[in-house]
């Protein structure tokens, strides 16, 4: 591995993390290094899974770091697992799945706006609207008054 680091010119990234993986490879096979191999399992199995959680819990007001922590992860870590499953950032996906979540309460009950902002995980009802109207492009209220007129005819 020296060598490569040695040389003249910077060898190619896809080769460094070639190497790289096949030096974790025989630092982890090797008797010796039995503890750290339990280490690197543990830490892997305590990880939970990022849309088991997501899912149970996007209702809830908590944060970023908050969702970080029920999964067992930095929040660096979170973010970037996050990234690599749903391809948006935590506060994306946890915005959009809000307003679809409120969008159906409004479809199916008679809440009060504040009510379902509440049970949709918005902290308060003015940030609610505001995130609805920019979405949907329409305030909650005339979305529901419109949802039940077509139901009534």
């Amino acid at each position: 591995m020296l060598g490569y680091l040695t040389q003249g010119t910077p060898p190619d990234n896809n080769l460094l993390k070639l190497k790289i993986e096949e030096l974790l490879l025989n630092i982890s096979s090797q008797p010796g290094n039995q503890a750290l191999k339990q280490y690197f399992f543990t830490r892997k199995s305590r990880m939970v899974d990022i849309e088991e959680v997501m899912e149970s819990q996007f209702t809830n007001h908590l944060s970023i770091n908050d969702f970080a922590r029920l999964t067992a992860r930095s929040l660096s870590s979170f973010r970037r697992d996050f990234m690599c499953i749903y391809k948006t950032t935590p506060g994306r996906w946890l915005l959009k799945r809000r307003l679809g979540h409120a969008r159906l309460l409004l479809e199916t009950t008679t809440w009060a706006i504040g009510e379902v902002a509440d049970q949709c995980g918005f902290r308060n009802q003015s940030h609610f609207i505001k995130a609805f109207k920019s979405t949907y492009k329409v305030p909650p209220g005339n979305f529901r008054k419109s949802t039940f007129r077509v139901f009534e005819r």
